[in-house]
């Protein structure tokens, strides 16, 4: 009877697998950085997805053991096998609390990159707009200097006239 239970749920859970890993249609490459992103996304999903299923995968196992071990323990009526379904549950939830500090550590990487980019991202925007500030302040002054140079220019000229027009004057007197 144990081991029909175990295979039933070994069984239901690799049935679960299956599900978990079936194929996917290839879909049209539109924007090879939205199909990353989505194809990431998906992953983690899998991944976690599998962490679950192994969690139960464990958990069932433990529990087969327990009743292995209570079966055990009536037939030849000792009290041992408490001890060894503790120190399974122990073993169990200290391998829980090791995958809960891996997801963690994970979660606080991932956060890190994405606050990172953030920031790169935002640094690269404000460096473009001073960059567009200063080519609109030189192409500014640069067109503000050619008016004054065509004033200047204009100026000379009409300099010039004024003397051409005293020496004239004069000549005549």
């Amino acid at each position: 009877m144990k081991l029909t239970i175990a295979f039933t749920v070994t069984l239901a859970l690799l049935v679960q697998l299956a599900g978990a890993r079936g194929l996917k249609a290839p879909r049209a490459l539109d924007d090879g950085a939205v199909l990353t992103k989505q194809v990431q996304a998906e992953n983690e999903a899998l991944k976690r997805r599998n962490q679950q299923l192994e969690a139960m995968m464990q958990m069932a196992r433990a529990e087969v053991q327990r009743m292995d071990a209570a079966a055990h323990s009536r037939k030849h009526g000792h009290c041992a096998g408490d001890a060894e379904i503790f120190t399974q549950e122990i073993q169990d939830l200290k391998k829980k609390l090791a995958a809960s500090e891996a997801d963690k550590n994970e979660l606080v990487q991932t956060l890190r990159q994405m606050m990172a980019k953030n920031n790169a991202q935002i640094f690269q925007k404000q460096a473009e707009r001073e960059q567009q500030m200063n080519m609109a302040l030189e192409l500014k002054s640069g067109n503000e200097r050619n008016a004054l140079e065509a004033q200047i220019k204009a100026a000379e000229g009409k300099t010039e006239e004024a003397k051409e027009l005293a020496a004239s004057l004069q000549n005549e007197l």
